[in-house]
């Protein structure tokens, strides 16, 4: 078992975003109706990208897409110091990379830090920074 600072202080989101909750979930039950911000769980979905309709549906009827945007939504609500995101992107179009990803930032400017591992390179456009692993063994960094 992770010790309590990392269980509370660090969010994942998984490369497989129908592995974040359970399909019987539902999206009011996985964010939560009351949190530690002032902000509604309506308006946290809002802040996500998603509709304040969502509250009720169960967490198996959204897409993937979806599911990511109701993790960001418990992560405004739990403001974990770090989120790790693995390869959400593989998942997705690339023409939802940039909405998500805008999300995250916003996210994380209330949280602390982002780290996003992605074979998607274009998908990190806007990454303050970016460090290039692929290269057997070799280092490459951008800032």
């Amino acid at each position: 078992m992770l010790p309590r600072h990392l269980r509370e202080g660090v969010l994942l989101l998984w490369a497989n975003p129908y592995a974040l909750f359970q399909d019987g979930t539902r999206v009011g039950a996985a964010i939560g109706r009351s949190g530690a911000t002032s902000a509604t769980p309506e308006g946290r979905l809002r802040a996500s990208g998603l509709s304040s309709a969502l509250l009720e549906f169960g967490i198996g009827s959204l897409s993937g897409l979806e599911r990511v945007r109701v993790a960001l939504t418990y992560a405004q609500r739990h403001r974990p110091s770090v989120i790790l995101v693995d390869d959400v992107f593989a998942h997705l179009i690339p023409e939802s990379w940039r909405g998500l990803l805008a999300t995250l930032e916003a996210v994380v400017g209330e949280t602390g830090a982002l780290i996003v591992a992605s074979r998607y390179t274009e998908a990190l456009g806007t990454m303050t920074r970016v460090i290039d692993l692929s290269a057997a063994g070799k280092v490459n960094a951008e800032s």
